[in-house]
């Protein structure tokens, strides 16, 4: 699924990182070159673009006009060089992007009291027939935090 964004680039990028997204961003110039930017849970992995990697490839994107550009979550394309969480940060501080302490990040989430567990029905039809197949609905358990490492392309835990 794609999601064609109509801001600048640098407004879309700075989006994409303060809603903590995962996925690629795919440019598109004029002149149809193509680029893209990784980004993992709002942190900048790396990017391409003409050819050019990381702090090159940042600068002509900045430089460019008219740019499409089209996000696809939860795709990691893989980067031929990865940036280091600094340099991702510098980069993305000189398009006005600051890392803004959410009153959430503060303090830990609370962890879900255990629900007793209710069987449903639900309604399905399988081969023209119709089926009712209970379905137990449990507590969903907290999702560890990933160490937000890449290895080609895809985070490691």
């Amino acid at each position: 699924m794609m999601a064609t964004i109509s801001l600048s680039f640098e407004n879309t990028l700075l989006e994409l990182c303060y809603e903590k997204l995962t996925g690629t961003l795919f440019i598109a110039s004029e002149s149809n070159r193509s680029g893209q930017v990784v980004i993992n849970n709002g942190s900048l992995i790396g990017l391409n673009y003409c050819g050019l990697n990381t702090q090159e490839a940042f600068n002509c994107l900045i430089e460019s006009q008219n740019l499409r550009c089209s996000f696809t979550p939860d795709l990691l394309f893989p980067v031929s060089e990865a940036l280091q969480p600094e340099a991702a940060l510098d980069l993305l501080e000189t398009i006005g992007y600051s890392e803004k302490m959410d009153e959430d990040e503060l303090e830990p989430e609370p962890i879900p009291e255990a629900v007793a567990e209710v069987p449903e029905t639900n309604t399905v039809i399988y081969r023209g027939q119709k089926v009712e197949r209970k379905v137990e609905k449990q507590t969903p358990k907290p999702e560890p935090k990933k160490s937000g490492l890449v290895y080609r392309g895809q985070v490691v835990s």
